[in-house]
């Protein structure tokens, strides 16, 4: 629970602006469940970001081109931000770009992740890295966002072609450590183990994402058999 903020800090103001606003984005992730269609895993959005984050810094490691690493990584941070405003999480196949459009908007209008005190430059950057996403999504589907959306989105698939490639293998990659995790602690569903389902929907995106990375390969390839081997997955 959040607790009033009874001292005043006007004289510091950078706790009298963003104190409560750092408060407010931890109960916001931690508050909010994801995996629900696996609801025993139990990760909340705080979880996920701090893992993401380390991972994407990983993977960063394995490229041998010059990349924006800010950028990535400002985007691990972020990415995930809108979805506490908008009803929390959905399960990765189940999500729509009706969706992605309601929490780029709240993102946008939360006066927590980006109050108008900011400089502009600093604001443009926050965009930049939550919409780099969205970076892999159809010509109609970036067609949904509003127009000042639809620019950054078209801009950073010009100019930051590998950074949003890298990021997708990044978010995916992240499914498949969480659903071994989950594997090695039991969780499954009415149907399924937590780590075949992911399987079945990430295997075959992230091996096309390495022919187009090759630097990948040496994390993707590893994993990818130890963890088809481990579940007998027949593809």
């Amino acid at each position: 629970m959040i607790h009033e903020l009874k001292i005043n800090f006007s004289h510091v103001p950078i706790l009298h602006s963003s104190f409560r606003d750092w408060q407010m984005v931890q109960a916001d992730m931690r508050d909010t469940p994801r995996w629900s269609n696996f609801p025993a895993y139990r990760q909340n959005l705080g979880d996920h970001t701090n893992s993401i984050v380390v991972l994407c810094d990983r993977v960063i490691g394995f490229y041998r081109w010059p990349i924006d690493e800010v950028l990535l990584l400002r985007a691990a941070m972020y990415h995930d931000h809108g979805e506490p405003l908008t009803g929390g999480d959905v399960i990765y196949d189940k999500k729509t770009v009706e969706k992605d459009v309601l929490e780029w908007v709240a993102f946008c209008d939360s006066k927590q992740h980006v109050p108008n005190s900011h400089p502009r430059k600093l604001r443009e950057k926050m965009y930049h890295a939550f919409l780099l996403q969205f970076c892999s999504c159809s010509d109609e589907q970036v067609g949904a966002f509003p127009d000042g959306a639809q620019k950054i989105i078209r801009l950073l698939q010009q100019e930051k072609n590998d950074e949003h490639r890298i990021f997708d293998f990044v978010q995916r990659l992240d499914y498949v450590f969480s659903a071994f995790q989950g594997h090695l602690l039991g969780v499954r569903n009415d149907e399924e183990d937590m780590l075949t389902s992911v399987l079945d929907r990430q295997v075959r995106p992230i091996d096309a994402l390495t022919k187009q990375l090759p630097d990948m390969e040496a994390v993707w390839l590893p994993l990818r058999k130890f963890c088809i081997e481990l579940v007998n997955w027949q593809g």
